[in-house]
């Protein structure tokens, strides 16, 4: 397998340009590629298996502590090689980041999870966590910016809209349903690597409502205080968002919700410039105590 581990500029500049004509589908690993070269990030690495007609991509979104969260993109999901190209990358990702105990994947079809999980059993990890979700893609451009703006009802009489500070990491840790070990120092360092809105009430430092950009490009994270609801935040803090991804050369940003949230999923059919996706899966595999199976792939 012809692997390519690249911070070469021209290298991912060509990747960019290959994703650029498959973006409804590569939008995750085209918004980190995108990252690790306008900022030249060193804690991101990008794996290439065959650049030129770019089979398989796989990027390193972020590790903390002995976790380790991956992107992964196939050119086609029914080409077994791509698949198992894609699974026998882990070897590689391993010896990347010291092999951590844990391993988060993202953007895994059905027919990738199912031989990702059998190659990772091989070698000593079991799946603890399958998080279902729909993945849409929303396309930014200048027509659909300005529509959003058109759309969107004005902040309340003295609220303003500003950054969070990464002193607010802690805020909005508490307030996420699905909180870890890693979620703080998690929700801190993209605080201060990417876009983020916060809503903040008259004479006060702290928001009541927020979001902010995750290292695969969808705003994440997104909660308005209980007392400060029914005032569409929410909808002006997305086009504020979207507003500043898109003066900062995003092309398309990700949005998702659970499977089984068919409410939002409704809502998210009527934005302009959204694209829906496949079913999406976010797995989590936790070193085993037992010894591993023995590999057939």
């Amino acid at each position: 397998m012809n692997m390519n581990i690249s911070k070469d500029l021209q290298a991912l500049d060509l990747l960019l340009n290959h994703l650029e004509d498959r973006l409804p589908r590569s939008a995750p690993v085209y918004n980190i590629v995108k990252h690790v070269r306008d900022q030249k990030c060193e804690e991101t690495r990008v794996f290439v298996d065959c650049v030129e007609n770019c089979r398989v991509v796989l990027c390193h979104g972020l590790s903390i502590g002995n976790d380790s969260s991956w992107y992964l993109y196939g050119e086609d999901e029914n080409d077994v090689t791509s698949m198992l190209n894609v699974v026998r990358l882990t070897e590689l990702c391993r010896n990347e980041t010291n092999q951590p105990d844990t391993f988060t994947f993202f953007c895994l079809d059905d027919k990738f999870l199912e031989v990702v999980a059998q190659y990772m059993a091989t070698r000593g990890f079991e799946m603890t966590t399958d998080f279902a979700f729909r993945l849409y893609v929303r396309h930014l451009d200048k027509t659909v910016v300005e529509m959003m703006k058109q759309q969107t009802a004005l902040l309340p009489r003295g609220f303003t809209m500003a950054s969070l500070r990464p002193e607010h990491a802690s805020l909005i840790a508490s307030n996420t349903m699905y909180a870890t070990p890693s979620t703080l120092p998690f929700v801190r360092k993209m605080i201060e690597d990417f876009p983020s809105v916060g809503i903040y009430p008259p004479g006060q430092g702290q928001p009541v409502a927020w979001s902010v950009l995750l290292q695969h490009g969808e705003p994440g994270y997104g909660f308005t205080q209980p007392e400060f609801r029914n005032r569409k935040f929410a909808q002006i803090r997305s086009t504020e968002m979207m507003s500043r991804l898109f003066d900062r050369g995003y092309k398309a940003v990700c949005l998702s919700t659970s499977d089984d949230n068919t409410t939002m999923q409704n809502v998210f059919k009527k934005y302009p410039g959204i694209t829906p996706l496949h079913l999406i899966h976010c797995v989590v595999f936790t070193k085993c105590q037992t010894q591993p199976m023995s590999s057939k792939l």
